[in-house]
């Protein structure tokens, strides 16, 4: 039988590539060649049971491409007809820039391109919380509590915000 149901996510990933998209549906297991394709781009997959399958997206420049299955060198018919490849967000801003080292900060990161769409992370000094989107502009996150070995050295601590597959 043919593949059937076949359900998609995600239908977006960072330019950076290494999205997981993970694909569900009937019949994964009668197909003797199954790919991705990312516009003209042929992508293994790893078959997690009979019913789903993951791939990974490869980098592309930002915008959309062509996206589908291929089984058996014949294209199979998903939700998702295009992936969008996106660029990371911006960042302007930091407020406020020092944190308590009990933990329980608010803090708002602002910036551009943000997307509800994703799940991002902010990591203070090595430890990851998760961001919460507000909008195009802003993400915010709360500062956790500091490892008693943070707490001996210098109040700079890095802060990065790094983006997770939904």
């Amino acid at each position: 039988p043919k593949l059937k149901n076949v359900s998609i996510k995600p239908c977006s990933g960072s330019f950076r590539g290494g999205t997981l998209l993970t694909a569900k549906g009937l019949h994964f297991d009668n197909s003797t060649r199954l790919l991705c394709r990312f516009g003209k781009l042929n992508v293994s997959v790893m078959a997690i049971s009979s019913t789903e399958i993951q791939c990974k997206s490869p980098e592309h420049p930002p915008g959309f491409v062509d996206f589908g299955l291929v089984s058996d060198g014949a294209h199979v018919i998903t939700n998702c007809a295009v992936f969008e490849y996106y660029s990371p967000p911006r960042i302007f801003s930091i407020h406020p820039s020092s944190f308590s080292f009990n933990g329980g900060t608010l803090v708002v990161v602002q910036g551009k391109t943000f997307r509800s769409d994703v799940r991002y992370n902010c990591n203070f000094g090595g430890i990851k919380t998760p961001g919460r989107f507000l909008s195009l502009h802003k993400i915010e996150c709360t500062s956790p509590i500091a490892p008693a070995f943070a707490r001996n050295r210098s109040k700079i601590m890095l802060f990065t915000v790094s983006e997770e597959n939904s």
